[in-house]
């Protein structure tokens, strides 16, 4: 039922002022006009605001159970009312709930993009240890080749040695990013003469130590 239309069959219980209609998922709708079904954009719930509570009570009361009627060729003609009052319920809540459910939305779209991008970024490193793997596959076989010698290495073999010809590469990286710095010398460095200060404290001594 399009908005239009629900607000002029609860309007004839009274003047309306706020209504909200939560849309159906979009995949859903996809689905069914695949399907050769409706086309038209349909709503799973809403909410009204009526200016006067006791007209809401009124219209929830008459309509909830009943058939919603009209034109025979309406789509909704056998459709029931699902209508209930809700009293002590502010507008407030529901915009305070429909953020709530955005922001859920959001989280845990988050939540599968971040899933999606581990496994994508775990399959294309294991394509390219697959990649490596056959080129060291092929470097040897090249080498045991001109050798004349068989090539008997196993895949775990050569696995083990993958990992560990990537582990020494990784740790030469790491030596060339790190920088050494050479502590510069002091310039102009100032020394302590212990004799002079030793000379000159003795020296306060005798000028200011008390004599009998």
């Amino acid at each position: 039922m399009k908005p239009m239309r629900l607000r002029q069959a609860l309007e004839a219980f009274g003047e309306t002022d706020r209504m909200y209609l939560t849309p159906e998922d979009p995949n859903a709708r996809a689905r069914r006009k695949k399907a050769g079904g409706n086309t038209g954009k349909k709503f799973i719930e809403g909410w009204v605001e009526f200016k006067d509570k006791k007209k809401a009570k009124k219209a929830a009361s008459a309509l909830h159970g009943r058939e919603v009627g009209g034109k025979r060729r309406s789509a909704h003609y056998y459709d029931l009312w699902n209508v209930r009052y809700l009293p002590k319920f502010k507008w407030d809540n529901l915009t305070e709930e429909m953020e709530y459910q955005k922001a859920l939305k959001e989280k845990k779209m988050q939540l599968e993009l971040s899933v999606a991008k581990k496994e994508r970024d775990f399959f294309l490193a294991k394509m390219d240890q697959a990649k490596a793997l056959e080129a060291m596959k092929e470097r040897r076989a090249k080498r045991r080749a001109a050798e004349g010698a068989e090539d008997d290495e196993t895949e775990e073999a050569a696995l083990a040695r993958y990992h560990r010809e990537k582990e020494e590469e990784d740790n030469r990286e790491r030596k060339r990013i790190l920088r050494t710095f050479k502590q510069k010398a002091v310039e102009n460095p100032t020394f302590v003469d212990d004799t002079k200060e030793l000379a000159n404290l003795d020296l306060l001594r005798s000028i200011f130590v008390k004599r009998d």
